[in-house]
């Protein structure tokens, strides 16, 4: 009898729901949509194929990805924040160095305090740098790569490839 079904009637193909895009959400590529197989889902033959809503990603799935958003960029601020602090201690620095050089290598007030703005920069900087490596590691956790949960502060810096940029 053909495609006709028990009925007599002609079954119309089953719709594969299109397998969701994780790798956008989640950031790691092994989500992408290349890797998911189509998923078979049947529907009432009353249902109208406008209507069929296609599959959802679950909360967790979606706490995931807002979890590796809000790590993404708090990793992006901090880098940001130690940038612009690395650069406005080198200003200072530039500018003891001049004051210096125009005081005959004399300290004064003036210098005194270009010192300490020099190194409370620095000190931010550094703090800066550490809280971008924190979230860069919460960001490979988000991602579900395998990191440890309490190494040191070198040794992070290290796995996190931002050793060099210390050093």
């Amino acid at each position: 009898r053909g495609s006709e079904g028990m009925s007599g009637f002609a079954s119309r193909p089953r719709p594969h729901s299109d397998p969701i895009d994780y790798s956008t959400i989640t950031g790691n590529p092994a989500h992408s949509r290349q890797r998911s197989h189509p998923v078979h889902v049947e529907w009432a033959d009353d249902v109208p194929v406008i209507e069929r809503p296609h599959p959802q990603p679950s909360e967790e799935a979606l706490d995931r990805a807002r979890g590796l958003k809000e790590a993404s960029d708090a990793r992006k601020w901090w880098y940001t924040f130690s940038t612009i602090c690395a650069v406005v201690g080198i200003g200072f620095a530039v500018v003891q160095n001049e004051v210096l050089w125009g005081n005959g290598n004399m300290a004064n007030t003036r210098t005194n305090a270009l010192k300490w703005a020099v190194l409370a920069t620095s000190i931010m900087a550094a703090a800066g740098l550490s809280m971008q490596m924190d979230s860069h590691l919460k960001v490979g956790r988000f991602r579900g790569e395998a990191l440890p949960e309490n190494a040191g502060f070198w040794v992070n810096l290290r796995r996190a490839g931002l050793r060099q940029e210390v050093v």
